[in-house]
């Protein structure tokens, strides 16, 4: 049986931090054991767990054929662009003194 890992190790092995994992730990994400405090990770379940995530990860990567995208940027800022000036346009007129 191989030694149980800490959230640290853990960290190392994933490049994140060990507060990331604890978190993930806290979460379910990832498989661990909780004893009384402290967190371990089975090295095996680990790996399974990652290559479990990676096969997940390619599978969400194609979009299904009748996916809703965002509209572009630039018709996004132009829109905006627009409301703008129309704001300023209002600020800036030039108002008729009041009669009186």
């Amino acid at each position: 049986m191989n030694p149980l890992l800490t959230p640290e190790q853990v960290a190392e092995r994933l490049a994140v931090s060990p507060k990331m994992v604890r978190a993930w730990l806290r979460e379910g994400k990832i498989p661990g054991i909780r004893l009384g405090r402290l967190w371990r990770v089975d090295p095996d379940a680990l790996e399974t767990w990652i290559a479990g995530e990676r096969t997940e990860a390619r599978q969400d990567a194609t979009p299904p054929p009748d996916a809703q995208f965002p509209k572009p940027k630039a018709k996004v800022a132009q829109k905006r662009a627009v409301r703008v000036s129309r704001a300023f346009a209002k600020r800036t007129r030039k108002r008729r003194p009041r009669r009186g």
